[in-house]
């Protein structure tokens, strides 16, 4: 490269020519000028605006601006314009073909060709002056003019006001670069601090490629990935228009691969960049992969950018290793928390969901992941796992073991809960809740079950007591009115008195039948059958009642079906009593809907559904409605459904209810399908 000195041979420049006719007056007023400005409260960058307007005035000139060299003295760059200066020479960037001899003079500029278009400078004339710098190697001064008005002193005054320009000059660049370095670290401890939001999650490194761009702009950027046995670097992401290579072998001569070797990092320029730098990325000694920033801009990067970049990268390194630590702690603690047999849910101090476990998204299915973030009431609106919720954030106390009981599609589920803050680990604030919650209904169906057959083997006891005693004077009483009644006329009206008395104990001994067939039923008679006939023959006994209602009874059934054993007639009982209720329940021009069903679980089954659109049953009324002697009909002795009850019970099988305003009411029977030599098995 050649000095300033030589690249300048060859060119004429005028030297130590005489000011104007009115150079001696402008000499005079510069250093008023100059003591105003400086005098001041202007920044660097209007300082030396300032000190140019002056210089402009001094030589006559239009505008000027000012270049700073780079690094290897052959690229200048505008840093600072005059007022009136072409927008497009602010930062304009170019190589200088020659530069002034000597310091502290001025000469006229020959050369002019290589400014922008835009800048119409053609035709003007310039005046070059290298300004001294200190710190710096070479700042030079431009100032602009029309042919043959601009004026060349080299007075004293004009040598003291490139002093002051070189002296205000490197006042600001020290000042930008302080301010370039305090907004690197400004950057770099933004994203330290929005790492959280920056970083995607369980993939740290390859967010690089981003959060880089804030502290060091580039036009391309790539991270590689070394592979599980440091042999080659993969692409992992990229930004930036130029394709890279999807795979470098690290024995490569390109730069990723030398990176990969020394990890050290490397300035190089390419065809397409003109500064790129290759970093490797670094856990302790480990090797994670290589990162390249690439920009069209010469010299773009810096010993302290490099630094910076180091602290950076070397900092997210370390955060992508402690998160693959806590994703796998994450997993384990996930896996157990799924395997549980009890939901669990997590919120913050806001009410938010935060965490739901596997149970707790199956039992309720609006706790998806989905909902993460989301406010649980908005989740579950009223639900008492809500309320146990709300009352733990509010009291700040643990609520163990509560009871609560859900309605959902109709059918009432019970719950325990338990409810407990979450504290931080060094102080005891609340920053959350987490609420455990078993489903016990089959539990408490069990209990309730137990207490009902405790209750109705202590009714049973009594009913075949009182029957006993009520059979006997019952007797006498019909046989003496059927005496009575052969002994009236015809048309006696005591005849009508009679006839009620006798229609009443009749009704009365079909009470007494039926409370003895619940309190000691009779043994089953099992025969192997299908089932199918007896509810087609249940139902041909029910059609003139459905056709008298308005109603009709639609059968589907499941044609894989084979016989079971089971009691003809007391299942037959059980269908007509089902059956016939329905009917009676059902809103006129509607089906009765009966569904025969078979599937093969751990057991086989059959499941029997009996569905009518009537009037729903509230949901105390279903808790009652097997109990004896409970009813909600005017004539109704209140044993047709305890006897239905234990009729299934017998068989083995089980009988649920559901009322909901778009189900209706459904009565599902269960059933085993036992077979010849089964019945007398557990």
């Amino acid at each position: 490269m050649l000095s300033p000195q030589k690249q300048l041979e060859g060119f004429p420049c005028q030297h130590g020519l005489s000011m104007g006719r009115n150079s001696s007056n402008s000499c005079d007023t510069v250093l008023p000028g100059i003591s105003r400005i400086l005098s001041g409260n202007f920044t660097p960058e209007k300082t030396v605006t300032h000190l140019l307007d002056l210089s402009i005035s001094l030589f006559n000139g239009d505008f000027a601006v000012i270049f700073l060299a780079g690094p290897d003295q052959r690229e200048y760059r505008v840093i600072f314009t005059s007022s009136g200066s072409p927008a497009c020479l602010k930062g304009f960037s170019t190589e200088i073909p020659s530069l002034p001899t000597l310091e502290l003079d001025f000469v006229l500029f020959p050369h002019n060709s290589f400014y922008p278009a835009e800048a119409k400078v053609k035709d003007s004339e310039i005046m070059a002056a290298r300004i001294p710098l200190t710190t710096r190697s070479c700042a030079i001064m431009h100032i602009f003019g029309t042919p043959g008005r601009l004026e060349i002193s080299r007075c004293e005054t004009s040598n003291l006001l490139l002093r002051v320009l070189a002296l205000v000059v490197e006042n600001g660049i020290l000042i930008a670069d302080t301010q370039k370095k305090i907004s690197k670290l400004t950057t770099l401890y933004e994203i330290a601090r929005k790492s959280n939001s920056l970083l995607m999650p369980g993939n740290i490194l390859a967010s690089l490629v981003e959060i880089t761009d804030p502290l060091l702009p580039s036009d391309r950027a790539a991270f590689y990935s070394i592979d599980n046995d440091g042999s080659s670097l993969k692409l992992h992401t990229s930004r930036g228009i130029c394709e890279s290579p999807e795979t470098i072998a690290v024995s490569d001569n390109l730069p990723e691969a030398q990176v990969a070797r020394s990890m050290k990092p490397l300035l190089y320029p390419t065809d397409d960049y003109k500064s790129c730098l290759s970093l490797p990325i670094q856990s302790g000694d480990k090797l994670l992969g290589v990162l390249t920033l690439a920009t069209t801009k010469a010299y773009a990067y810096s010993d302290e950018d490099i630094i910076a970049l180091r602290v950076l990268v070397a900092q997210i390194a370390e955060m992508d290793a402690m998160t693959t630590t806590l994703i796998n702690m994450r997993s384990s603690t996930d896996t157990i928390l799924d395997s549980i047999n009890s939901g669990l849910v997590t919120v913050d101090t806001e009410g938010r969901l935060d965490y739901v476990n596997a149970m707790a998204r199956k039992i309720f299915p609006d706790l998806a992941e989905e909902s993460i973030g989301k406010p649980m009431k908005s989740l579950l609106g009223h639900n008492p796992m809500a309320q146990a919720i709300s009352d733990t954030l509010l009291l700040d106390e643990i609520l163990e073991d509560k009871r609560a009981t859900i309605i959902r599609d109709g059918e009432e589920l019970f719950f325990s809960l338990t409810t407990f803050p979450i504290r931080a680990n060094e102080s005891d604030m609340m920053t959350g809740v987490a609420l455990f919650f078993k489903d016990i209904t089959e539990e408490q169906r069990l209990r309730m079950e137990l207490k009902r057959k405790e209750r109705l083997s202590a009714l049973g006891e009594l009913a075949t007591g009182v029957a006993h005693e009520i059979r006997n004077p019952l007797s006498g009483i019909k046989m003496v009115m059927q005496i009575l009644q052969s002994e009236i006329a015809g048309d006696d009206p005591k005849q009508e008195h009679v006839r009620i008395v006798l229609d009443e104990s009749d009704r009365l001994a079909k009470i007494i039948s039926d409370l003895m067939d619940f309190a000691r039923p009779r043994a089953l008679d099992m025969v192997s059958c299908d089932i199918r006939k007896v509810l087609r023959d249940a139902i041909l006994l029910l059609e003139p009642l459905a056709r008298e209602r308005n109603n009709w009874v639609d059968m589907q059934d499941d044609s894989n079906c084979s016989p079971m054993l089971f009691d003809p007639e007391k299942m037959k009982q059980v269908f007509l009593n089902l059956i016939k209720n329905a009917i009676e329940a059902a809103e006129p021009d509607t089906a009765v809907e009966v569904r025969v069903s078979f599937e093969k679980t751990p057991r086989e089954l059959c499941t029997l559904t009996i569905r009518n659109r009537g009037e729903i049953i509230p949901h105390n009324v279903i808790d009652k409605i097997f109990n004896p002697f409970y009813t909600t009909k005017e004539l109704g002795t209140g044993l047709g459904l305890p006897i239905t009850h234990s009729i299934i019970e017998e068989h083995r099988g089980g009988i649920r209810v559901r009322s909901t305003l778009d189900e209706g009411t459904v009565f599902s029977i269960t059933l085993p399908l036992l077979r010849s030599g089964e019945e007398n098995e557990a």
